[in-house]
Order: structure tokens, then sequence, then C-alpha cells
């Protein structure tokens, strides 16, 4: 069962699942990423002022973890920030916390 802050659509379901899975068995690096999917969306959380409306998702590959962020139109602004300085602050310090656990962090916001 995928946790709490990874949404599942009817669509991707068995995708994502399989994807879970997959991860899972491959040597429990997969709390590491959970983690950090956590703390994005704590973090986007409280900037954007939206909590019930954020979601985070993610995609593990071997070395790369892409992490998905879905917010409402009206606060994506806040996120992006002036000339994209927050999301690039963001991607900066989840990057370098990802790098200490052995992987890359690509964050992308979703439309």
């Amino acid at each position: 069962m995928a946790p709490p802050f990874i949404k599942s659509s009817p669509q991707n379901a068995e995708k994502e699942t399989a994807a879970f899975v997959v991860v899972m068995e491959s040597g429990g690096f997969v709390d590491d990423r959970m983690r950090l999917a956590q703390l994005l969306k704590n973090i986007v959380q409280e900037m954007t002022s939206c909590p019930g409306e954020v979601e985070v998702t993610f995609q593990s590959g071997e070395k790369t973890t892409v992490y998905h962020i879905t917010v409402p139109e009206g606060f994506r602004g806040k996120l992006i920030g002036a000339q994209g300085r927050n999301i690039t602050a963001l991607r900066g310090i989840i990057g370098a916390m990802a790098g200490n656990h052995g992987f890359r962090a690509v964050i992308e916001l979703v439309a």
C-alpha cells in the first residue's frame, strides 16, 4: 500500500504499485526517498498556505528520484517565487539532502 502522501489515480494504480514494490524489494533505500518526499510536502504546504491541496509523488530509479509537486494554480506563483528563486532554492536543498543519501533528486511542478 502506498504511503498516505502518495496519491494514486485509477489509471496509474498498477504502474505506481509495481514501481513501489520494485523499490521496496531493491534494498531499503525507499525510506530516505519517502522521508524527503514528506519533508518536501511539509515545506511546500508552509510556503503556499494550502495544506490540504498539496500532493507530492515520486518515481524512483536506481540513482535518481523525480519528485512531482502538485499545487493549485493560484499558489504556483508563491512556490516558484520571484524569478524562480524559491523553487531553485528548494531544488538545491532537496538535492543536497538526496546527495547525502547517495541519489539525485529532481523536482518538477505538475500542471
